[in-house]
């Protein structure tokens, strides 16, 4: 591992599991972005395990899966088309010291997100996994409301699995 630019964090190097499954993930998210859109006015994508949003792989750096998706929006051909539907990108992570470096990394990419691209909205939690997912969908049921088109990426692969409550399970 080598050491990022904080001192807290050590980012990972990237495995050829991980690659293969990014490869999928753009691809993924390259059709279902625009098909999504063109039926609904909100989509949410769910990263429960988000990471520190890069591996250490030499210079450049690979991005994480939040970065992943991110980019495959911002970057689509398709998106000037796609400007009624508002995209929402949650990225949850327990580490404090990952989220922080993933936070940086999204202020980072909507600082450099030229004109006419418009930056979705994103949100961050530093919290297990299950409590997020608990809060969300007691939310929900709380107020008898739908979820939005949601994509959830469930992939704790550096993480101990969770424990789920009985209502998530």
């Amino acid at each position: 591992m080598s050491t990022s630019r904080s001192a807290e964090l050590q980012l990972w190097g990237r495995p050829p599991h991980a690659a293969a499954k990014h490869s999928l993930l753009r691809a993924y998210l390259g059709a279902w972005f625009p098909i999504i859109a063109k039926y609904n006015r909100r989509v949410i994508y769910y990263d429960a395990f988000a990471g520190p949003g890069e591996y250490s792989n030499g210079n450049p750096r690979y991005p994480g899966s939040p970065i992943i998706a991110l980019d495959t929006l911002l970057g689509h051909d398709y998106l000037p088309n796609m400007s009624g539907t508002e995209f929402l990108f949650l990225f949850n992570e327990k580490d404090p010291a990952c989220g922080a470096n993933l936070a940086r990394l999204v202020a980072e990419m909507k600082a450099n997100t030229p004109p006419g691209r418009r930056m979705s909205r994103w949100a961050s939690r530093t919290r297990p996994f299950i409590e997020v997912t608990g809060e969300m969908l007691d939310d929900l049921d709380g107020r008898n409301a739908r979820l939005a088109p949601t994509f959830s990426f469930v992939d704790p692969a550096a993480s101990k699995p969770p424990r789920c409550r009985s209502s998530l399970a």
